[in-house]
């Protein structure tokens, strides 16, 4: 597993421009038939007491085509 911390929400919506992040998700299914990204939140920060938030997952699966895309709230 993977884990990747922003600061804030504004720090993932710059992803999709950055060309390393694109090259990774257009190699994605070559290595993965699905993939989960779970969206937490840390309230207190990483070193806080209370626990992580689910906040959202973001689903693929790249067994079809086009490949299947869910958001899911918590």
């Amino acid at each position: 597993g993977n884990l990747v911390i922003f600061r804030d929400r504004a720090a993932i919506e710059n992803l999709s421009s950055e060309a390393l992040h694109r090259t990774a998700v257009d190699r994605a299914p070559l290595h993965y038939d699905s993939l989960r990204l779970h969206r937490v939140v840390l309230p207190e920060g990483g070193l806080g007491a209370t626990p992580p938030q689910l906040d959202e997952s973001l689903l693929f699966d790249f067994r079809t085509q086009p490949t299947w895309i869910a958001l899911r709230p918590a």
